[in-house]
């Protein structure tokens, strides 16, 4: 268990080990970068190295979109490589009504959205709604639960990784770009006839 944060300080320890599942909770922070370049966060490329390597992968997240469909693509190419696109800027312009706007490049709009919808629901979206599920649901419980830290952190790279945790804990923690993010009225539009999103689980 780590944070996105602490990934990439800890890349090379993560990623010398075969894991059988990865799930990567929260996967929205897994937003797409708007650079032209490509340039996505450190902590994004490894979680993205991480899940494509594992032979099985979760993702999870109420929202996978927080602004625009275009902040979904990583988070789908890394289930499926390619589906939507060999690059993102590939699925801006076939979803994303890509425009360049005083010299700027615009991925906030959406466009095919029920294609979109369609698509991923067929194949590695699985949505469900709080009311849906509440009545399936056991009541919330706290549970403590001791965990052998020795043992665990000697299978990512033992005593070095305490070290390493005690020095990024000093040190300031990274910004996010995102660049951006003109078209927030978009947001999950993708879910644009929904009324109720707020109820997503």
């Amino acid at each position: 268990v780590t944070s996105y944060h602490m990934l990439h300080h800890l890349r090379e320890e993560f990623l010398d080990v075969r894991w059988g599942c990865v799930i990567a909770d929260e996967s929205h922070i897994m937003r797409t970068s708007t650079s032209w370049e490509n340039d996505e966060p450190k902590m994004v490329l490894v979680a993205k190295d991480l899940i494509k390597r594992a032979p099985r992968a979760v993702l999870t997240t109420g929202t996978p979109s927080l602004a625009k469909p275009f902040d979904m693509f990583l988070q789908i190419d890394c289930l499926k490589p390619g589906m939507l696109g060999s690059k993102k800027w590939d699925f801006a312009n076939h979803y994303c009504d890509l425009k360049k706007v005083d010299g700027r490049f615009n991925v906030g709009g959406g466009v095919r959205l029920l294609e979109l919808r369609a698509l991923l629901q067929h194949t590695v979206m699985i949505r469900r709604l709080k009311r849906d599920v509440l009545g399936d649901l056991p009541p919330k419980r706290r549970q403590v639960v001791p965990v052998e830290i020795d043992d665990a952190i000697a299978k990512v790279g033992g005593s070095r990784v305490w070290r390493d945790i005690a020095k990024i804990a000093r040190e300031k923690k990274d910004e996010m770009d995102y660049g951006d993010v003109a078209g927030a009225s978009a947001a999950n539009a993708a879910d644009e006839d929904d009324d109720d999103d707020e109820d997503d689980d």
